[in-house]
């Protein structure tokens, strides 16, 4: 797992509520995946950044009521915790599992995403 950020406070300065950011990371093979990090009423969820309809980034679109990301040339809308196409003909995105764990070297709990 790869920290993100080292505590709460820090991941909600650059996530702020209701927003997604863009996140680059490497995989165990070293190949760069492009994340949609989403910050919600629920929580942190990290879905893949390219729309599966056709291909926009979904960190430039927004986040609605039902917990979605929403993209920005289409409006076509997935379910941030499962990644299902919820409004238009789109197959999943991929999802990464996200978790709070202390960091032992802060003492803190940190945000780790699981690629």
């Amino acid at each position: 797992m790869i920290k993100l950020f080292s505590s709460e406070e820090e991941a909600t300065q650059q996530v702020p509520l209701g927003k997604s950011v863009l996140l680059r990371a490497a995989d165990a093979n070293g190949e760069e995946e492009k994340i949609c990090l989403s910050h919600t009423k629920d929580g942190f969820f990290a879905v893949q950044n390219t729309c599966t309809h056709a291909g926009e980034d979904l960190h430039k679109g927004f986040i609605n009521e039902q917990n979605e990301i929403v993209c920005p040339l289409h409006s076509y809308c997935f379910n941030l915790k499962t990644g299902h196409a919820t409004r238009g003909n789109a197959t999943s995105l991929k999802t990464y599992r996200l978790e709070w764990k202390n960091d032992e070297a802060t003492n803190q709990k940190a945000l780790f995403i699981d690629l």
